[in-house]
């Protein structure tokens, strides 16, 4: 092939007589010209950099948003915990105040109301942390046993009322907030 020109080359293997028709064909490149080699590296060389890139790009959108699809995941899972456990403590603290407002000023117990707080309380329990627990513990027993006690006189009614070691709704109130704003930053 040495002093053959291109063209001749290229009219040779589409020839009717194939590529058997070229003088000194030989099975490995090395017989070529160098700057045919020289040709040939270069084709090899761009088309494998074509599909490198495109194997990096294809492989770079895939992460990119398979990691915005996860984010985008758990951040509507919190979302949801959250609304979810904002509603279960609002109807916990509905539950106390009516509980709360009946023991002051009556000296029986009402076991319907008492049941649902008692069953918030049970939900708080799966799904709440350890301070939020304990708050609704001491919240409910302290209803209970106000309830459980005499009637007070409206003059006492305040006082308690006034008395923030008594205020066990408005504790469990913060420490609910705490953890709420917890999963808004997580």
């Amino acid at each position: 092939m040495n002093g053959t020109r291109p063209s001749e080359v290229f009219s040779r293997l589409v020839s009717p007589t194939g590529p058997a028709a070229l003088p000194n064909r030989s099975k490995d490149s090395t017989s070529l010209a160098p700057e045919e080699n020289a040709n040939m590296d270069q084709a090899y060389l761009s088309t494998i950099s074509a599909l490198a890139g495109t194997i990096i790009g294809g492989a770079t959108s895939f992460a990119t948003t398979w990691m915005t699809t996860t984010s985008q995941a758990h951040a509507a899972r919190l979302a949801s915990e959250r609304n979810k456990r904002e509603e279960l403590y609002g109807r916990f603290m509905d539950e106390l105040a009516v509980l709360y407002a009946n023991s002051l000023a009556s000296e029986t117990v009402d076991y319907a109301k008492l049941t649902n707080a008692f069953s918030l309380r049970g939900r708080i329990t799966l799904t709440s942390s350890k301070p939020v627990v304990d708050g609704a513990d001491r919240a409910l027993k302290f209803v209970v046993d106000l309830a459980m006690g005499p009637t007070r006189s409206a003059e006492e009614m305040r006082h308690m009322m006034d008395d923030r070691n008594v205020d066990v709704i408005t504790e469990f109130a913060r420490v609910s907030r705490e953890e709420l704003q917890e999963l808004r930053v997580a």
